[in-house]
């Protein structure tokens, strides 16, 4: 039977061995996922179960509050995650559909911004009638801007509920509620290709088992350290 210890082990030297010192490449993760694969305990083989827990937590990384994106956004990106598994995916290097997702991350947070903006106006009082689902599990992505508006303006009547609460005035509380949603898109911004490549390979490992994780460059440097590999 083989041991997680004896998983890490044969990843890390297939890692050092096929060049991922640097960003992983799209090319490279089916030769990765097959290293999972061929190591695991009891999946080792790339099912259509695997590929939708895969498609659907590297989704649900982008997204895990469902306020980001709208169903149909998260239809059309199932679609084409699902198409990066085929031979015209990421065998032959391609992964423009995360390219795709990327934008789509980008465009939808700065959506958020505005509407954020524009809620916590001079004129903005709190709502306390406003009732906000936490558990993203008991909801559904939007249909439209009008669900999406209501979905968001629910959270935001919480969260500066939330955050008066302990003592803050409401100026500073507005303040704080925008960099956050500020420093969202910001992060959609940097998610570059190579980290969403990344993020997907994580999911991939995830898919597996949730304490399985695909070891990042600095993360492979970290453990051969500690494995005493190197230095």
């Amino acid at each position: 039977m083989k041991t997680i210890a004896s998983l890490i082990l044969s990843l890390t030297l297939f890692l050092s061995s096929n060049g991922f010192a640097q960003t992983l490449k799209c090319e490279q993760v089916p030769s990765l996922m097959n290293v999972f694969l061929s190591n695991h305990i009891q999946i080792n083989k790339l099912s259509d179960e695997v590929r939708t827990r895969t498609v659907s937590l590297f989704l649900k990384y982008l997204d895990p509050n469902k306020q980001l994106f709208y169903k149909k956004d998260i239809d059309q990106m199932t679609s084409a995650l699902n198409d990066m598994f085929g031979k015209t995916g990421m065998e032959s290097g391609n992964c423009g559909a995360l390219s795709l997702i990327g934008k789509t991350l980008v465009d939808r947070a700065t959506e958020n911004l505005k509407f954020v903006d524009e809620t916590l106006g001079k004129n903005f009082k709190i709502n306390e009638e406003l009732r906000y689902q936490t558990d993203s599990k008991k909801r559904e992505y939007p249909l439209d801007p009008i669900q999406k508006r209501a979905l968001l303006e629910a959270a935001v009547h919480t969260q500066i509920a939330t955050i008066t609460a302990g003592d803050v005035k409401l100026a500073k509380a507005k303040e704080q509620l925008v960099k956050r949603y500020t420093l969202s898109v910001k992060r959609s911004k940097e998610l570059n290709q190579g980290k969403m490549v990344t993020l997907f390979a994580e999911s991939f490992a995830h898919s597996l088992d949730p304490h399985s994780d695909y070891l990042s460059p600095e993360q492979l440097d970290e453990f051969r350290i500690s494995m005493g590999l190197s230095l």
